[in-house]
């Protein structure tokens, strides 16, 4: 994932409910997240893409179950990422997904 991202990335992290900003963030974010994660499973859906120029976004439905910290957790979640093409290869400028609560 690090290297598919820009210098100047953008993600929300939906755990602790802040942006990070800047490839060092988002290392390290992403380091920190990965230690604590285990039976990651991602599954996308509903996919669309569009693309302007040097600018592509993409918008997804993302499943995903997963173990943090020992407690299993799942989402489901509506995300967007945003591409820019650097040095002709797509780079991530940012990331959102938001996951929703489950209905009652």
């Amino acid at each position: 994932m690090e290297a598919c991202c820009s210098d100047g990335v953008t993600l929300v992290d939906e755990i602790s409910r802040c942006w990070l900003r800047g490839r060092a963030e988002v290392e390290a974010y992403l380091h920190k997240t990965l230690a604590a994660s285990e039976s990651v499973e991602s599954r996308l859906g509903d996919i669309h893409c569009q693309q302007q120029d040097k600018i592509a976004w993409i918008t997804a439905w993302l499943e995903q179950t997963y173990s943090f910290n020992g407690k299993q957790q799942t989402i489901t979640a509506p995300t967007t990422a945003v591409l820019q093409l650097e040095a002709g290869e797509w780079k991530l400028v940012l990331l959102h997904s938001l996951p929703l609560a489950d209905e009652t």
